[in-house]
């Protein structure tokens, strides 16, 4: 997978602690919703792999969420509150802004 950090995205992963690795993993295991114009990746427990082991350094990372551009190729920023995943369904579907 192949994906851009923009800054702002490098500069809160090291702040909440996740690897460019571990932003791919979410990418790619994550419920994807698009709102806003933008995709949020949401990394659900229902959506961890069964085959991981019970201990994998991967299991941490539910609760977390990695908002993609429009287009998918580029990462806008991560964060970690699980309680955020209803605020980011309940946004509007398309940015009203002109």
């Amino acid at each position: 997978m192949d994906i851009d950090l923009s800054d702002h995205a490098g500069e809160r992963a090291s702040q909440r602690n996740l690897s460019y690795d571990e932003i791919c993993f979410i990418v790619e295991h994550g419920k994807h919703i698009r709102r806003t114009g933008v995709i949020y990746c949401q990394m659900h427990t229902q959506r961890i792999p069964a085959d991981l082991p019970p201990q994998h350094p991967y299991r941490r990372l539910a609760g977390s969420t990695v908002v993609l551009s429009g287009a998918g190729d580029r990462v806008i920023t991560v964060y970690r509150e699980a309680r955020a995943f209803k605020r980011d369904r309940c946004k509007a579907k398309y940015g009203r802004r002109r």
